[in-house]
């Protein structure tokens, strides 16, 4: 319930701003894990945080993710493991055996040439 009330009041925003469940949603994990969502891929819609302050920078937050999707699809079964790439982010699913019959999801995206600099959303 007051989780809920929290999505749902900040969902509203201003008059001239909405924003979306989920982004609601992730504003609310935040704050409860007391992480400035500045700090994320997705946190606010300010173009300067979504844009490497330079090529190196992209280039080196590009690397850093190939190599870390390329570890992770060594380590899980291709399918546990997928990766989406679109023009502006990636998302990776990974679905994890929980019990048996079940299987637990974890979805982690992130922003094209910001991660690792910026924490991706999960």
């Amino acid at each position: 319930p007051k989780e809920a009330f929290a999505i749902l009041s900040t969902s509203k925003g201003s008059e001239n701003e909405t924003t979306s469940p989920d982004r609601a949603f992730w504003k609310v994990l935040c704050d409860a894990a007391s992480l400035p969502l500045e700090r994320t891929c997705f946190g606010n819609n300010n173009a300067a945080r979504t844009t490497p302050s330079s090529d190196e920078d992209r280039e080196r937050n590009e690397e850093a993710a190939a190599n870390e999707c390329e570890a992770l699809e060594a380590i899980f079964e291709a399918g546990e493991f997928s990766i989406e790439k679109g023009s502006e982010s990636t998302s990776i699913a990974i679905a994890l055996p929980f019990g048996d019959e079940s299987k637990l999801s974890l979805e982690i995206r992130y922003a094209n040439g910001m991660y690792p600099d910026l924490l991706p959303v999960v």
